[in-house]
């Protein structure tokens, strides 16, 4: 439409130019009523919507995301509270465990420091008993010897005067030597019993190995016997056979 004509203010210019708008207006009405009845309008209002409830269930999980935070941070710090207990008596079950082990090797040392003392103690045991044993031995044989040839010597004296006299001095003199003889035996058998007893203490395992060996030989002791005994059995039968074949022998030579 020319323009130049609607500026001159022609009425016929402007009549058309006026039905020419309205049919526009009237185009651009239809087809916004098209647009809202079609699909696009639809999917318009429907987008709306779900932006609508997004927004709704965005707001209710940023909620729900707050609420796991503080959880989580309430959780996390109990889970260090316990973690750091935890640490605690791990660190005391160590030091715990460090004292223990101490305290056996401890145990392990004193051990060996007394098993060490009981063995030098028994052996310094066992040279005194042994020094006092040879002692009282030689003084028992001393004695025994002395006791002999006084007895001899009264012999000899009794043989030149049978008197009474001379018989008591042989009677007291015997009893007086027989009771030193008997003194020293008893001092010279608890001195044994003593270094046996102490023996006795420190050889436990070897008197467990000894009963064991003993008990060995005597299960062969016992096999031996029977071995034996079988053997005595077959020299008996071969002897009675020998005993019959000699009356056999001598009947025949009678014959």
């Amino acid at each position: 439409m020319d323009n130049q004509s609607v500026k001159n203010n022609d009425p016929i210019q402007l009549q058309q130019m006026i039905i020419f708008l309205r049919a526009e207006l009237a185009k651009y009405k239809n087809e916004i009523n098209r647009l809202r009845d079609s699909d696009y309008y639809s999917l318009v209002l429907r987008l709306e919507r779900e932006n609508v409830r997004l927004t709704r269930q965005n707001k209710e999980l940023s909620m729900d995301r707050m609420k796991l935070k503080r959880t989580f941070e309430r959780e996390s710090k109990t889970y260090e509270e316990d973690r750091q207990k935890r640490e605690s008596q791990r660190q005391k079950h160590i030091a715990s465990i460090d004292l223990l082990l101490k305290e056996i090797e401890r145990l392990r040392t004193e051990n060996k420091q007394l098993q060490y003392t009981r063995k030098q103690t028994h052996q310094d045991i066992a040279v005194d008993d042994k020094r006092a044993i040879e002692n009282l031995e030689i003084q028992l044989s001393t004695f025994t010897k002395e006791l002999n040839a006084k007895v001899n010597s009264i012999m000899d004296t009794l043989q030149q005067d049978d008197t009474t006299n001379v018989y008591d001095y042989l009677v007291k003199e015997l009893a007086e030597r027989n009771d030193e003889i008997h003194r020293l035996s008893i001092e010279l058998m608890e001195i044994k019993n003593k270094k046996t007893s102490a023996e006795a203490v420190s050889n436990e395992k070897t008197l467990s190995e000894l009963n064991a060996k003993i008990e060995k030989i005597i299960a062969q002791s016992i096999d031996f016997e029977e071995q034996l005994e079988k053997k005595v059995r077959i020299l008996d039968d071969l002897e009675q056979q020998l005993n019959q074949l000699v009356i056999e022998i001598n009947a025949n030579q009678s014959m």
